[in-house]
């Protein structure tokens, strides 16, 4: 998004947001709690019921991975649909256990897109040979807080968790995944271009970011009160709200401006065609 968009009036009107119950819902309902924005947020169970708030512009934003704004504009052909600002670069670790022998094999995913193509790409590359890789099973169990209690339930073996589910007693990391692949960009804001169109749109769109980067920067800032408003809002313990803040401010962690990395962009797309077998058009029309 351009540097101009965020120098707008501060008299934003309510703005409907689908999102995941992620750290995402921490910074959007502290955010708003401490009156910097007006939201609605609708917390949406799975990524194909955000992909129709988007694309039946049920919702004015939806925060979902960047993986699927490209499997909806590429794969779907939704030309309607934009990227207009990062979240963060997944957070994302590897937990719980996959162990071929002890037949340790049932992987956890939301749908077959978004992280699903980031942890496919990783475990093609522990397990190189159809021999390996065919043992594993898929198994399509929701969102990050869904796919955590199937964990713990001993239901699944592994999936991939970010903060603070990954930092919750009892969760095994195996690897962070900024290790295993590199650049990465995971959640970003969403939007329906005709939504942003109208001009009063793209006013509190505007306004909405400047006021959630803000929002960002200031629980960067202050860490010990950030530990804190974990504490309360998760219910975790001291140790989990400190490792999961910490982590926040990692390489993958929330992003501190509405300027895309241009690295990490072309990370996630390098994984998308990968997986996918589609290339990416120049033109890249899903980026405002």
């Amino acid at each position: 998004m351009s540097e101009q968009s965020t120098n707008m009036p501060n008299s934003p009107q309510e703005l409907n947001i689908s999102t995941f119950k992620n750290i995402s819902a921490f910074v959007l309902e502290t955010a708003q709690n401490a009156h910097l924005i007006k939201a609605n947020i609708k917390y949406v169970k799975n990524a194909k019921k955000a992909h129709s708030d988007l694309i039946e512009s049920k919702t004015d934003l939806v925060f979902m991975s960047y993986d699927d704004t490209l499997s909806m504009a590429i794969e779907n052909d939704c030309n309607q649909i934009a990227a207009v600002a990062p979240i963060h670069g997944g957070i994302l670790s590897l937990c719980g256990e996959i162990n071929l022998t002890q037949n340790k094999t049932k992987i956890g995913i939301d749908t077959n897109t978004g992280y699903a193509r980031a942890l496919r790409f990783h475990l093609h590359q522990l397990y190189p040979t159809d021999l390996e890789y065919n043992q594993l099973h898929w198994l399509f169990e929701g969102a990050t807080n869904l796919r955590v209690a199937e964990l713990l339930s001993g239901n699944i073996d592994a999936t991939l968790l970010n903060p603070p589910y990954s930092y919750k007693n009892g969760v095994a990391r195996m690897i962070k995944m900024s290790e295993a692949i590199g650049n990465y960009q995971g959640v970003v804001i969403n939007l329906n271009k005709a939504w942003s169109a109208n001009p009063s749109n793209a006013d509190n769109l505007a306004e909405f970011i400047r006021a959630y980067y803000q929002r960002v920067n200031e629980m960067q800032a202050n860490p010990t009160k950030t530990i804190l408003e974990l504490v309360s809002y998760y219910g975790v313990s001291g140790s989990e709200a400190s490792g999961t803040c910490a982590s926040l401010w990692e390489s993958d962690g929330l992003g501190l401006s509405h300027i895309f990395n241009q690295a990490e962009l072309r990370g996630t797309e390098s994984i998308f065609s990968w997986d996918s077998g589609r290339a990416i058009p120049e033109s890249r029309n899903w980026l405002i």
